[in-house]
């Protein structure tokens, strides 16, 4: 059955403005509700391989194009819901004039539905193939920087807090853990509690960094301590939004081991096969009451 997941969106390059009072959060969610649109592209390209029909490896330019579409405004409840269309190409073959197989490049179209409570800051989604969760918030946090061009945002999954520390206790001994964090992105009631249960936003307001990138490697036996205070702000962070981590290790049975808070403790629900878009958007709306309950409870 499909899988719904759900994003935190942050507003990231004005933020300490808003910690200041010099700039209110909803303020800028609301020329979100306003500029987002169905113009604005964004596009990415890469160097891919793939196999001919003689087995040769060739290179070609892999270009996927992103933008919004079907946007649906509820101005009352500041709800946007939509799709995030991806236009790519991808080689294949086809007969050419003499009837013979030949390399060619077709476009493809594929798109994934969401709804986004603006006011919330969260957005869910369901992935499909050809249309992965990290694509997904990869297109999403450039659309709005495009659309919304006063403010730079970054776009992180929520985390399952028991999935990942679950994940986390199933390692004998942690070696490394790589983690990108932001300084949290929340509105005005709860940035207090979170200054007070985040300590990297000190570290973040002092410098003027508006993204952390930490690095910590063991160098002996005895490895990373898990339950120090720095390890866990960090994991609380990735939990709410505010980041991701890596963790190296090894486990039990002692292989090496690699724990990705994205991939291995994605905050999801199960819904059910063949939904009308009015019933995805109740799900999504049951989804996110749920979490924002849970979060308010984990301040």
């Amino acid at each position: 059955m499909p899988l719904m997941y759900i994003a935190k969106i942050n507003l990231n390059s004005k933020i300490f403005d808003v910690y200041e009072e010099r700039l209110r959060l909803g303020e800028v969610l609301n020329e979100i509700f306003e500029k987002m649109n169905e113009k604005d592209n964004y596009k990415i390209r890469k160097r891919k391989e793939f196999k001919d029909s003689l087995g040769n490896t060739k290179v070609y330019i892999k270009t996927s194009e992103y933008q919004f579409n079907e946007l649906t405004k509820f101005e009352e409840e500041k709800i946007v819901t939509g799709k995030v269309i991806r236009t790519y190409n991808r080689p294949t073959e086809d007969f050419n004039e003499k009837n013979e197989l030949v390399d060619v490049y077709v476009q493809e179209h594929v798109s994934i539905y969401f709804y986004f409570d603006v006011r919330k800051e969260l957005v869910t989604f369901s992935v499909r193939q050809a249309f992965g969760y990290n694509q997904f918030i990869e297109a999403f946090k450039y659309l709005l920087n495009i659309s919304i061009k006063d403010y730079e945002f970054e776009v992180f999954l929520k985390k399952d807090q028991n999935m990942l520390e679950r994940k986390l206790k199933s390692l004998r001994k942690v070696k490394r853990v790589s983690a990108t964090l932001i300084p949290p992105n929340s509105n005005e009631g709860e940035l207090k509690a979170l200054r007070e249960s985040i300590g990297y936003i000190a570290e973040c307001r002092d410098t003027n960094a508006k993204k952390i990138k930490l690095d910590l490697i063991d160098t002996d036996d005895i490895g990373l301590n898990m339950e120090a205070k720095m390890m866990r702000e960090t994991i609380s962070a990735a939990v709410k939004g505010y980041g991701d981590i890596t963790t190296y290790g090894i486990n039990k049975n002692g292989r090496e081991q690699i724990v990705k808070s994205n991939t291995d403790a994605a905050l999801t629900r199960v819904v059910n096969e063949n939904l009308t878009e009015d019933d995805y958007n109740v799900e999504a709306r049951d989804f996110i009451a749920a979490v924002r309950a849970e979060s308010m409870l984990n301040i």
